[in-house]
């Protein structure tokens, strides 16, 4: 069994201000280059350092330093010196204590040998605050600056002042600064084009689309709701020209949440529909009116669907879940319908696991808890399976 926290870091990391991000990105830029591809031939199997470990050295600063350590005036060179220098102390005592368990030890692979010794010399070189700038300035600003234009690029050939330096790096970043609409938009442009591309050239189905959910959960949060936005309108046509089929609803059920997909996952066989429509009448604080509707008609629809594709012994439920959704909803006469079909009709063995009762029903209203408690003694008298929503409080 392997444990993950990778939901735990990425909160933690997106909580990050803006200095403490750029650190970070320092760190790993640097620590690619100078340390985790240094190879020695014959050392291919000694101890090595990696991403998670600066990803641990960051997350321990952050919490223990002040935030004062990470106001917008620090000096960002000395920032990464310091976190070198800590992280070359930990090499040399070969502990690494990991951020979310206690007793684990990220470095306890070190050895007291000539190759931790190499890797600790080696990052306390590193940490030197003028050896440090000196390598962020030939191996970052400068290859920044060859993307700029040749009026900014030219100032690089002369930087032996610090006020030079300094005025070569502001313009880099007022370049960078104007330049950058164009290139977000070219990003977003590509990548919509290749959105629609997938979309064109495959038949998505449900998994489908949630895989490929998944996969924009990497990516720019507005290309996932793009995604989302773009696969609801290719729906609501198909829909529009032919009818609401088994396949679409799926689609539709996989575009609303992902943390609700995964615990419907959990429930097979004949109550999968209702478990569904539960869960998307009992939603709550979803963000709109406009969004709280379509769960509750999405959840109609489910239900409506369970009359085909469930059992008979599932209808008693679903007719009191309807009646309580059109009342909700308004539609008081098709609430009453269903309601005359609880009191009226006989449902051979109307029953169902525990696992669907009256405590899942949506809270609606008093008039709505009436209803439904009159429904219930309805078929007490009839069928004496009054133990479905008998449990409901009132």
């Amino acid at each position: 069994m392997r444990l993950s926290f990778s939901r735990a870091e990425v909160t933690l990391l997106n909580s990050w201000t803006p200095v403490q991000q750029v650190v970070y990105h320092m760190l790993r830029f640097v620590m690619k280059r100078e340390v985790f591809e240094e190879k020695k031939d014959g050392d291919h199997d000694g101890p090595k350092l990696s991403n998670y470990h600066i990803k641990t050295l960051m997350l321990w600063e952050c919490e223990q330093q002040p935030q004062s350590c990470w106001s917008t005036g620090s000096y960002l060179v000395k920032l990464c010196s310091s976190l070198i220098y800590k992280l070359s102390d930990w090499v040399n005592d070969k502990c690494c204590q990991h951020h979310f368990i206690s007793n684990c030890n990220l470095l306890d692979h070190f050895m007291d040998d000539a190759s931790t010794l190499t890797i600790s010399n080696r990052l306390k070189n590193l940490a030197d605050e003028s050896v440090l700038l000196v390598w962020f300035v030939e191996n970052y600003i400068r290859k920044c600056a060859a993307y700029s234009p040749a009026k900014v690029a030219v100032l690089f050939q002369d930087i032996c002042y610090s006020d030079k330096l300094e005025r070569a790096v502001q313009d880099v970043v007022d370049w960078k600064w104007s330049s950058l609409p164009t290139e977000l938009y070219t990003e977003y442009h590509t990548s919509e084009t290749m959105i629609h591309g997938i979309m064109s050239a495959f038949r998505l189905d449900s998994f489908g689309v949630l895989r490929l959910m998944k996969e924009l959960q990497n990516f720019d949060p507005r290309l996932r709701d793009y995604f989302v936005a773009l696969t609801n309108l290719h729906v609501a046509y198909t829909i529009s020209i032919h009818s609401l089929r088994e396949d679409l609803l799926e689609i539709t059920w996989m575009l609303l949440d992902l943390s609700t997909v995964e615990v419907a996952k959990s429930y097979l066989g004949e109550f999968l529909s209702i478990r569904k429509a539960i869960q998307l009448a009992c939603m709550q604080n979803v963000g709109s009116n406009a969004v709280g509707m379509l769960y509750q008609e999405i959840s109609k629809t489910y239900l409506h669907d369970s009359f085909t594709y469930g059992q008979e012994s599932t209808h008693c439920v679903v007719h009191v879940l309807l009646a309580a959704l059109y009342c909700k909803s308004g539609h008081y006469q098709t609430a009453v319908y269903h309601c005359k079909q609880v009191v009226n009709q006989s449902f051979p063995g109307c029953h169902l696991s525990q696992s669907i009762g009256a405590e899942y029903l949506p809270q609606i209203d008093d008039n709505v808890d009436c209803l439904v408690w009159f429904c219930s003694i309805n078929m007490y008298k009839q069928t004496h399976y009054i133990r479905l929503i008998s449990n409901r409080s009132h």
